[in-house]
């Protein structure tokens, strides 16, 4: 049987390591809240520099997600 991709949950406390763009910096994203419309996560780690958090709506977070996992 072929292998069955499961779709990632958002949960707080997770972190996602990856970049905006192909070619761009891997950053360490960790989730620190999710309402209905927004996820807020922060920069963790020694990649940190520059912004130290943002926010995202899940539609694009769920975006980003998606290209990372299918990578």
């Amino acid at each position: 049987m072929p292998a069955v991709r499961r779709k990632p949950e958002i949960v707080v406390g997770q972190i996602w390591i990856g970049c905006s763009k192909i070619g761009s910096p891997y950053t360490r994203r960790k989730i620190t809240s999710v309402t209905d419309t927004h996820v807020t996560w922060e920069l963790v780690g020694h990649c940190s520099r520059g912004a130290k958090s943002g926010v995202a709506t899940i539609v694009s977070w769920k975006t980003w997600m998606t290209d990372l996992v299918q990578r």
